[in-house]
């Protein structure tokens, strides 16, 4: 697909950045910085490249992600979170 993806940055928490998060449509790759996150709405598959694993997430689900982690996102129709990265 042709993945939109978007985010608007809404301050800081001490050294952290606050923002909400989206993507539609695809998927992508990249490597993670520390965050944490709740599910707006939507789902999305998280695959952890390196370790193997992949993890569905969904409105309401809470997850922490850790800098570095190589990640693959995949969304078949939307997905948006509001984070707090660092």
């Amino acid at each position: 697909g042709r993945p939109r993806r978007r985010a608007a940055g809404l301050g800081g928490i001490g050294n952290g950045e606050v923002g909400i998060w989206g993507l539609r449509g695809g998927g992508v790759a990249g490597a993670e910085v520390h965050e944490f996150f709740v599910v707006l709405s939507g789902n999305a598959t998280v695959e952890f490249l390196d370790e193997g694993r992949s993890v569905e997430v969904g409105a309401g689900d809470v997850m922490r992600l850790v800098a570095g982690s190589r990640t693959r996102w995949t969304v078949t129709d939307h997905i948006r979170k509001v984070y707090i990265s660092g």
